[in-house]
């Protein structure tokens, strides 16, 4: 989710790949879909996985029972993943062993108001520090089951994480963009 450059004292901002914080799809659509909040993430629902989950067939099955068959792979141009994104619930960023994560699902998803579970190997850990990082099929199976349960707990979850992609994705970068800025404004504008 971020890209890293070497240290440069003037002029390297960390920033992320996708500059983003919730809700920034829906503010996008011509005839929006209102943001997900306490009471509409209930109503949500699908879970999204990505192309290379690395799960069984026999998994995604039980996910399917879990979740009333809405489980399904990322798979469409950018729109309509953004479509599928505003009405899911979940979104299982799950690598095999080896490959690293690549790509922006994870936040598109985020932005679009999905509930991300899973892991990957990412200087923006918003997984760990939400509480949804899971590292197999059986703690995403459990948590998603404890999940589904106790609505509250889901909503706990979401709103952690929202708050958590926002600061990472969008309030921190954006700070030390407008410092980074100044600092080298003030510095060429010095009296000699």
């Amino acid at each position: 989710m971020y890209t890293t450059c070497r240290p440069n004292p003037f002029h390297v901002v960390e920033f992320p790949w996708t500059f983003a914080y919730p809700d920034i799809q829906f503010e996008f659509k011509k005839e929006p879909i209102s943001p997900p909040d306490q009471s509409i993430l209930t109503e949500r629902s699908g879970c999204f996985l990505t192309n290379d989950h690395g799960l069984t067939q026999d998994q995604i099955d039980q996910l399917n029972v879990l979740l009333n068959g809405t489980v399904s792979n990322v798979s469409g141009s950018p729109s309509q993943l953004v479509e599928k994104y505003m009405k899911a619930k979940y979104y299982i960023q799950l690598t095999k062993p080896g490959r690293g994560y690549r790509g922006n699902g994870m936040t598109e998803a985020m932005a679009s108001g999905v509930l991300v579970i899973g892991c990957c190997v990412s200087n923006l850990d918003v997984l760990t520090l939400s509480g949804t990082k899971r590292e197999n099929f059986e703690e995403i199976y459990n948590l998603i089951q404890e999940l589904e349960e106790n609505p509250k707990l889901l909503v706990q979850k979401y709103l952690t994480q929202r708050r958590i992609f926002r600061y990472l994705s969008y309030d921190r970068p954006l700070y030390q963009l407008l410092s980074k800025s100044q600092k080298i404004y003030d510095e060429r504008n010095a009296s000699p």
